[in-house]
């Protein structure tokens, strides 16, 4: 799965001849024509006011300064007109602060920059979409200590990148929704923190995080931490592909389900200590983990301090943590394949999965647990899911695409079928290889899948008659097909 993100990034010098000067209570409208809006001291939204910042306006920081809101801030750009909000040197302000409990804010095609915290919303409603994070601490924090329904927050599209920290840090919200966002190169400052975080100091963190593509991080792509040692973190993660992170999730004194992700190549060469595609610690954690592809990782699954997983049990009532995981080709630096590596001394369920071989021995090699050392849980494999591997019997997860009317004006349906549940994007070219629209990887069921096309590109612009190639895009396998527009 890869996400593309469509934003406009804005590049400007933060020295202007001319800039207004703004500071203390703002509210009404700031518009492009006025720019660049200077930041020299604090900045306040009144409570019951609301600061609208137009598309096209420039934010320049001059200083150590927040812009707080106990009223609320709209600052909804476009593809064609982001909003900048940047200052002149690395985390030298400290960002966004949204106070207001009741009143949602929303933010759309904003560029955020240099700050210690770009967004930060403390016990408050928002709407974070489409938006670019940069050079950040802290690049979104979603904070609801104490308070045990906190507002929903909702982030999605967003492309976050270069954060010392955290690009995601979630503090007991059990209301926010993580979706369809990249984020990469978080953690630079190489303390141990993933590129999305959770936290608990005992109330509920639950979130959902679904359908994000999170990869090159410098430690975990996912993490979450209960300081208590309760069962407090119960988070949804579903349908995400992560990669090439340290280690892939770590949930430590935490559960939930981690069900339908692609986690591959979370490893650092040369680094005993890394690569785990799901790693599991602490005496409360039990998380469900179901219907993932993990592969190429040093280990599958890592478990230690006492933690187990559900990671396929038959013997109950519930279909929801019948296993259906593929384990395979998880290889560490010195040549040995691990499945499961049970560090803990609790026994570990993983029934109906399926493995690198069907034999039950050579799965058994792959695994490390009691049988190995007594100090540890056993690993219960069996029964496996058994799945013909044989090349001349391998299904592919697409078939029969085509699109119709072809040729079209303006509008045209590309439907394809989908053999199995699969991660899918769908891109369209034109006939220099050049991306003009697609529809960003996400989950999709098996059976038949349309999307239709009206002609239009990413930014909304009608495109010339001519020849266009359609692609269907799996993590495994990719199918083309020509179209033509008649205009």
């Amino acid at each position: 799965m890869r996400k593309f993100s469509f934003i406009i990034f804005l590049v400007f010098v933060p020295l202007f001849l001319g800039a207004i000067e703004v500071s203390g209570e703002q509210f009404g409208s700031w518009e492009a024509v006025n720019n660049p809006y200077e930041v020299v001291g604090e900045i306040t939204v009144p409570a019951g006011e609301t600061l609208i910042i137009e598309p096209g306006v420039q934010v320049v920081v001059n200083g150590d300064f927040k812009i707080t809101a106990l009223g609320n801030i709209i600052a909804d750009g476009n593809a064609d007109e982001n909003i900048a909000f940047a200052a002149a040197e690395r985390f030298s302000w400290g960002g966004i602060r949204l106070e207001d409990e009741a009143i949602a804010s929303s933010f759309s095609f904003c560029n955020v920059t240099d700050a210690k915290y770009g967004i930060n919303s403390v016990d408050s409603p928002v709407t974070i979409s489409d938006c670019y994070f940069s050079n950040c601490e802290k690049a979104i924090h979603i904070f609801g200590l104490g308070n045990p329904e906190p507002p929903e927050v909702i982030v999605q599209n967003n492309v976050i990148e270069n954060c010392d920290q955290n690009g995601i840090y979630i503090v007991e919200n059990s209301n926010a929704i993580i979706q369809n966002n990249e984020l990469s190169s978080c953690a630079l400052d190489e303390s141990p923190r993933g590129a999305i975080m959770l936290s608990s100091q005992g109330g509920p963190c639950s979130p959902v995080i679904q359908n994000n593509y999170i990869h090159h991080n410098v430690w975990q792509g996912i993490s979450a931490l209960d300081i208590t040692g309760g069962q407090n973190i119960l988070p949804y993660i579903a349908e995400n592909e992560i990669c090439y992170n340290l280690t892939g999730i770590y949930l430590f004194y935490a559960s939930g389900v981690v069900e339908n992700n692609y986690i591959h190549d979370n490893f650092v060469e040369g680094d005993p200590n890394s690569g785990a595609g799901i790693m599991v610690g602490g005496s409360s954690s039990n998380p469900i983990i179901t219907k993932n592809e993990i592969t190429g990782n040093f280990c599958a699954v890592f478990l230690n301090q006492d933690a187990t997983a559900n990671l396929g049990n038959l013997n109950n009532d519930s279909d929801e943590d019948d296993g259906e995981n593929y384990f395979h080709d998880n290889v560490d630096g010195s040549g040995f394949n691990w499945s499961i590596y049970n560090f803990s001394s609790q026994d570990v369920m993983a029934e109906n999965n399926q493995w690198d071989s069907n034999d039950n021995t050579e799965i058994a090699e792959t695994i490390f647990d009691g049988e190995d050392n007594s100090s540890y849980g056993i690993v219960d494999f069996e029964p496996i899911l058994v799945v013909d591997n044989d090349s001349e019997n391998v299904v592919l997860p697409i078939d029969a695409i085509q699109n119709y009317p072809n040729p079209f004006n303006p509008t045209t349906t590309i439907e394809f079928n989908l053999l199995h549940n699969s991660q899918v994007e769908i891109v369209i070219y034109n006939s220099k290889g050049q991306k003009i629209k697609n529809w960003p990887s996400q989950y999709r069921e098996k059976g038949k899948q349309q999307v239709v096309w009206n002609g239009v590109n990413n930014s909304g612009q009608p495109v010339a008659s001519g020849v266009y190639f359609f692609k269907i895009q799996t993590p495994t396998i990719s199918q083309t097909d020509k179209m033509l527009l008649i205009k």
